[in-house]
């Protein structure tokens, strides 16, 4: 079970993404030249990174290194207009494999016994293909079917019969899924189970899975792989410590929090 601890060679992991984030014409200007740090009282002078700001970038203003690109990762709402694209190479791609898969892990195994649904509306069938691929790759096997409301979406997992459920669609209902169930995986507290095991991952659209809970009240960050901080009025702040080839620097999100341990956090509403 992973540590979810902050990496001991933090300031040089955070040195090395702003490095890379000084090669973008996003934040270049925002830098003023600075292309390290030497200290986090260093890091921490860096202006925040508002999250509506983050997601409207132009996609080539994002990019440190755009021959090292080799993906474009499924959004959680569907194809946007608006938001910038999340992209990676392959070696943040298996960083962000490994958070899902670690988390999932620690509820049932994934090998290949375990069979795996993913259950979304039509807007949100991109990100559960990303879901269930990363399912997938961690040994499971895993399908991904379009909720329209209709019963046939009942009848599809019964034939299946799921030992995990992926809900992505809010008219799901937990009383008729399969019997075989045996853990639902929710994002963002969006939905609460009554009586199955369940994994709620916290996501923040084009940063990636920052933490997840059982029980919806104490939040694990992946303290591993993204440096947390705290704004003046108690939202969380991200830096992804592995991001090269689209950085970011200190995304302010809207998600108010209270740490209760060094990588536990509740949700404030």
């Amino acid at each position: 079970m992973p540590a979810y601890k902050t990496p001991d060679n933090l300031v040089e992991l955070l040195g090395k993404v702003v490095r890379s984030a000084s090669l973008t014409n996003y934040y270049r200007p925002r830098l003023l030249g600075s292309t390290g740090i030497a200290t986090l009282d260093e890091f921490r002078t860096i202006p925040p990174t508002p999250l509506s700001d983050f997601r409207e970038r132009a996609l080539r203003d994002t990019l440190a290194e755009p021959s090292k690109v080799d993906w474009i990762v499924g959004a959680d709402g569907g194809q946007s207009p608006t938001r910038t694209a999340m992209v990676e190479n392959a070696d943040e791609g298996a960083i962000r494999y490994d958070v899902l898969a670690d988390a999932v892990k620690e509820q049932v195994s994934l090998d290949a016994s375990t069979v795996c649904a993913a259950v979304s509306t039509p807007e949100g069938r991109y990100f559960a293909s990303e879901v269930a691929t990363i399912l997938i790759a961690a040994g499971a096997h895993a399908h991904v079917f379009t909720d329209d409301g209709r019963p046939r979406t009942y009848e599809r997992l019964e034939l299946l019969g799921p030992d995990v459920v992926v809900i992505l669609s809010p008219r799901l209902e937990e009383d008729r899924l399969p019997a075989t169930t045996r853990l639902a995986i929710t994002f963002n507290r969006e939905r609460r189970m009554t009586w199955l095991p369940q994994l709620d991952v916290y996501h923040v659209d084009g940063l990636g899975f920052l933490g997840h809970s059982s029980d919806l009240d104490t939040y694990t960050l992946n303290s591993d792989v993204y440096y947390f901080e705290q704004s003046g009025d108690g939202r969380l702040m991200v830096t992804p410590i592995y991001g090269r080839v689209q950085p970011a620097l200190r995304v302010l999100t809207e998600d108010k929090v209270e740490f209760v341990a060094e990588s536990r956090v509740r949700f404030v509403e």
